[in-house]
């Protein structure tokens, strides 16, 4: 279907999700056509009739800007590299029928289970206040919590945090978490290990607050702040909380 679909149609590129799908289909399809094939996009623009992608290699640590002249192209999409069109937006789908029988196979699809979604989205929040190993104990996450609620936004974590079993997988950000692009992320007591940098480095602003002053997290924070996170958040809450008072 697929393959008849890029030689018949000719587009410019196909799109797969960098998913266990995605990464099953996308090469075998590239290979059975000799395309080119890129894996860990991030962004993509189309210019002068050349597709120029910024790809993510080495969890991370290496950003590769290219440029693909051969049509069509494969390209594998990191998810979380693409925020979700506004509610009420009305996308232009073309629906096509398939050319060639979809005989059943060896394999079937019966039905997709999906987990249920009593948890907040970290990849659509405009504010994300990230906690790391500096909260220290599970009680003060509390103090995130309201920090979070204050800002308007929602609390998420780096990896140790999760792995102790204080927040939710859901609320892990990193190469073996989400990838987030918030307006404000917040990050409190995280060193910015590269697998934690390689989920939240394209959030519009970062601010840091570390007592390390070599901490990596500074490296791509906007604003650092060399302080405890426990003398800095309730500070910060009291801040917040008087200027809303003055505005009202």
């Amino acid at each position: 279907m697929l393959s008849h679909l890029l030689e018949s149609g000719k587009p410019r590129a196909l799109l797969a999700g960098s998913t266990s799908i995605g990464l099953d289909v996308a090469p075998l399809l590239a290979a059975r056509l000799n395309l080119p094939i890129i894996g860990g996009c991030q962004k993509i623009e189309a210019a002068d009739g050349t597709l120029k992608v910024t790809a993510s290699y080495c969890a991370g640590k290496m950003l590769a800007d290219l440029e693909v002249a051969a049509s069509p192209a494969v390209l594998v999409v990191l998810p979380g590299s693409y925020r979700a069109a506004a509610e009420g937006a009305a996308p232009q789908v073309e629906t096509i029928g398939s050319p060639v029988p979809l005989d059943p196979g060896p394999v079937r699809f019966e039905q997709m289970i999906l987990p249920a979604a009593t948890d907040v989205d970290i990849t659509q929040q405009d504010v994300l206040v990230a906690v790391g190993r500096g909260i220290q104990q599970q009680e003060n996450l509390a103090l995130a919590e309201e920090l979070a609620e204050v800002l308007g936004g929602a609390v998420c974590a780096s990896r140790p945090i999760v792995d102790q079993g204080w927040l939710p997988l859901t609320r892990q950000v990193g190469k073996s978490g989400m990838t987030v692009k918030p307006k404000l992320y917040l990050a409190l007591g995280i060193s910015g290990a590269p697998e934690h940098l390689e989920g939240m480095k394209g959030a519009h602003l970062i601010v840091a607050v570390n007592t390390d002053p070599k901490a990596p997290i500074f490296d791509v924070a906007q604003y650092g702040i060399q302080q405890d996170l426990l003398d800095f958040a309730p500070a910060l809450i009291e801040t917040l909380r008087a200027s809303m008072s003055e505005a009202v």
